[in-house]
């Protein structure tokens, strides 16, 4: 599956082909013990919802800018939301964390974004 999401990514954003090492990974900018997993993000939403937002809170501003970052560097995007509402995105990845709890928080943006990348808007709307 993480070959496939890698020939995936690669052929979508063609920019990040050189951006891992020899084994196909990269360091993520997140503290793994808070929100390295997939398991974590869904006891977030579960935390949010007994109104601790702490952690929900961790993990959304991560996703905001991965999602910045790729507005910023993927050619002929300029929201790769599409119109997708914030509570929209959270719910997508926690039904799909909760299928793979064992996978990395930022593997689980990385699958969304490919989801999303057809239904990006490729220019800012006029004014």
């Amino acid at each position: 599956m993480k070959r496939v999401l890698i020939v995936l990514t690669m052929s979508l954003f063609p920019a990040s082909i050189n951006a891992t090492d020899k084994n196909d990974d990269y360091r993520t900018s997140i503290v793994q013990g808070i929100m390295g997993s997939c398991a974590s993000y869904v006891a977030s939403r579960d935390s949010d919802r007994r109104g601790n937002h702490v952690p929900l809170n961790a993990h959304t501003a991560w996703l905001f800018g991965y999602i910045t970052a790729i507005n910023r560097l993927q050619a002929d995007t300029w929201d790769i939301q599409g119109g997708q509402d914030l509570e929209a995105i959270l719910l997508w990845l926690e039904n799909y964390c909760k299928k793979n709890p064992l996978e990395r928080f930022a593997g689980a943006v990385a699958v969304l974004t490919v989801e999303l990348y057809p239904k990006r808007i490729r220019q800012k709307p006029k004014e």
